[in-house]
Order: C-alpha cells, then sequence, then structure tokens
C-alpha cells in the first residue's frame, strides 16, 4: 500500500499504539501522517520514534499535550 495518509489520535503516551502507528506508517510508504491530538511526547521512545521516522509527521496540539512539549 503507498500513498496514503494515517490519521490518529489520543494515544496519550501508549507507546505499543504508537510504535504499531509507526511502523505501519514506515513500512507502508505513508505520505504523511496527521497527529489529532493528545499524544504526550514526553515519553522517551515516542520523541526517538519521531527523531528516526521515514515519513513527514504533521502534529496538533491536544487539550492534554503540554504547550512545551512542541
Amino acid at each position: 500500500m503507498n500513498n496514503f495518509l494515517l490519521v490518529a489520535s489520543d494515544v496519550h503516551g501508549g507507546v505499543g499504539a504508537f510504535e504499531i502507528l509507526s511502523e505501519r506508517a514506515s513500512a507502508q510508504g505513508c505520505l504523511a501522517f496527521l497527529y489529532a491530538g493528545d499524544l504526550e511526547i514526553e515519553n522517551y521512545f515516542i520523541a526517538e520514534k519521531l527523531r528516526t521516522r521515514n515519513y513527514t509527521f504533521i502534529p496538533v496540539r491536544g487539550n492534554c499535550d503540554r504547550p512545551w512539549s512542541w
């Protein structure tokens, strides 16, 4: 599967859920991953995954995300 946009939200720091989404985006040639809030990026694993991604990541800050995380 190529040329698709992955959209997700409300992981709330859940490493397992974010890992599944990130792996799908990487392995299947995702054009962009739109994240619609509440990632809670303070989690080290999630922050590291985002540093080593091979897809465009477009985040939107959610009501549970801290302003300094973005």
